[in-house]
């Protein structure tokens, strides 16, 4: 049996220190996802409740069609300024967000499934984004990719008069 176990703790700390690194690589990417994720999201409902609330304006527009559809055509471009502002407020771009896709949509359903106890239809207004996030560390070394793709939705009701 061998006495001398000189070394033993350099030995030990050459095989775990590449784990624990790659662990810590993963914890930066990972919560800075998450952060920027989460700002993604927050700018996704201010923007739908912006559309949302702008539409509920199209009720006072009901007799005339054409300016009904104009409040629509705004609510649509206030939700997607509301979003750009958002994301310009919170340097989203500079902060390695990126690619970042925006659908948004609105649809009035007046099924049993869109409706509340007071039979009043509802309008439903959508906000989804996709966007890719620059990966600095544990994306690179495990896939080659340096991008991990969110996606966050929002969608918000206007109750009909």
């Amino acid at each position: 049996m061998i006495k001398d176990d000189r070394g033993f703790v350099t030995v030990i700390t050459a095989i775990t220190l590449p784990v624990m690194l790659l662990f810590a690589a993963f914890a930066l990417d990972f919560g800075r996802a998450f952060i920027l994720k989460h700002e993604l999201q927050s700018a996704a409902d201010a923007a739908a409740l912006a559309g949302a609330s702008q539409a509920a304006l199209r009720s006072e527009y009901e007799t005339w069609e054409v300016q009904a559809g104009i409040v629509e055509e705004w609510a649509g471009w206030l939700a997607e300024y509301v979003f750009n502002k958002n994301a310009a407020d919170n340097r989203l771009q500079e902060r390695g967000v990126e690619n970042i896709t925006v659908l948004y949509s609105h649809a009035t359903n007046n099924s049993s499934d869109y409706t509340d106890p007071g039979d009043h239809p509802k309008t439903m207004y959508y906000f989804s984004i996709q966007a890719d996030i620059e990966s600095v560390f544990a994306r690179p070394l495990l896939t080659g990719s340096s991008k991990l793709t969110v996606n966050v939705e929002a969608v918000s009701q206007v109750r009909e008069r």
